[in-house]
């Protein structure tokens, strides 16, 4: 699960700057 893992951080980082991304 280490090519998910580098995926999933950049989403996660951006998920936090801006939650209202839905």
């Amino acid at each position: 699960m280490t090519g998910r893992t580098q995926e999933i951080t950049p989403h996660v980082r951006n998920y936090r700057r801006s939650p209202s991304t839905r």
